[in-house]
This record gives structure tokens, C-alpha cells and sequence, in this order.
């Protein structure tokens, strides 16, 4: 996983991000005292399709590995709150290409059944940042990528099976999806750009 460096515009919405995600944690963390606040964490591993969007790009769906790290706390019986990062990889022998999606988010679970807290729905809020190399030229340090940043958003769901009463394992799918943006590649820039990536795996929850 590899992080990548964001177009001007983006670097004070993404700090901005930063510092809310790192509050959001800090006050998870203090909620400790009173029963109905709990950590949570969880790690997902799958695969997924990405997808860049634009006037002059490529149509088609490319596959390859994703994951994602997150952890926050449990807000009641029905609300989980929390940060995460993910990332997805793609490389393409046949275009000489290597793509990659990271995100930085607030995500937040519902659990519609709080009693069992097996199914939930998932969305999120955050930074979407795309990188594309020419795999003949990574390598170099002169050479300039593809590279687009934007603000985005997710939803999801999974359903929960609990090994132990504080291990759980949880198949699950995504969709993240990005607002407009700009694509850049040294000073070439194309607008209306968006972003998408779709999502499956199983994750490993710990409460």
C-alpha cells in the first residue's frame, strides 16, 4: 500500500480530515468509562473492481486485491463510530499499468438488530486518492504519474459471526464513489473526474 502525495486543493480538506478523524478517536477513547462505550477494531481483507471515470479514459472495471484497517468506538446498542483506511491495487501486464485507490474516512455501523448485532449497514465520509504508473517507469523517479484526489463517500453492509463473544469474522461488500475531481499528470489536468471502487471481503472484529 503506498501513499500518495495530494494535489494542493485537497492537502487542507485532507488535514482538516485528519484532525477530526484523530478527535473522533480521542473521544472514543474517553468514552471508556460508562458501559456503552466500547473500542472496537477491524481488519478486512478481499478483492475489488476500480474504476476511473472521465471524458477520454478507458471504459471497464479492473480487479485486485483490497483491504482495509479501522477502529473506533461503540456509541449504544444500535451506533458504531469510527476511522479507517483502505486501499486497493491493480496491475495490468498487458498496459504496462500499476493503479491504486486509498481512503481515508469516518465511518460509521448501524446495527438495525441491536440485541444480536449481526447485520449492519456501513457509510462513510472521507479523502479518495487515485494513482496510476506506467509499469515500465515506476521505477523512475522523472517519471510523472496519473494522480487524482477528491472527497467521497461509501456505504455497505455485513453480517457478523461471533467466534468468541469479543472475536467476530464478517463477510462484507462496499461501494465507494467520489464527487468530482481533477486528473493530473505533470502540468496536463483533466476536470470531472470521479472515482469508484466496489468492495468484498471478510473481516476480523474485535470488541
Amino acid at each position: 500500500m503506498v501513499f500518495l502525495n495530494s494535489p494542493k486543493s485537497l492537502q487542507v480538506p485532507t488535514l482538516t480530515l485528519s484532525l477530526m478523524l484523530t478527535l473522533l478517536l480521542v473521544g472514543s477513547l474517553n468514552g471508556q468509562e460508562t458501559s456503552d462505550h466500547r473500542i472496537w477494531a477491524s481488519v478486512g481483507l478481499g478483492a475489488g473492481w476500480g474504476r476511473l471515470h472521465c471524458d477520454i479514459c478507458e471504459g471497464g472495471r479492473d480487479f485486485g486485491p483490497a483491504g482495509y484497517v479501522s477502529v473506533g468506538g461503540l456509541f449504544g446498542k444500535h451506533l458504531a463510530i469510527g476511522a479507517e483506511l483502505g486501499g486497493w491495487r491493480e496491475s495490468n501486464d498487458s498496459l504496462n499499468l500499476t493503479q491504486r485507490f486509498i481512503t481515508i474516512s469516518a465511518v460509521a455501523y448501524w446495527y438495525p438488530a441491536p440485541d444480536s448485532k449481526r447485520y449492519f449497514l456501513k457509510g462513510g465520509l472521507g479523502a479518495v486518492t487515485y494513482k496510476a504508473d506506467d509499469i515500465r517507469t515506476e521505477e523512475d523517479d522523472d517519471a510523472e504519474p496519473l494522480e487524482s484526489s477528491a472527497i467521497g463517500a461509501q456505504i455497505g453492509a455485513g453480517y457478523k459471526f461471533f467466534i468468541t463473544r469479543a472475536i467476530t469474522l464478517s463477510p462484507y461488500v462496499t461501494f465507494t464513489g467520489s464527487f468530482k475531481a481533477d486528473l493530473t499528470r505533470g502540468n496536463t489536468t483533466i476536470t470531472s473526474v470521479s472515482l469508484t471502487l466496489i468492495q468484498f471481503g471478510l473481516a476480523v472484529g474485535w470488541h
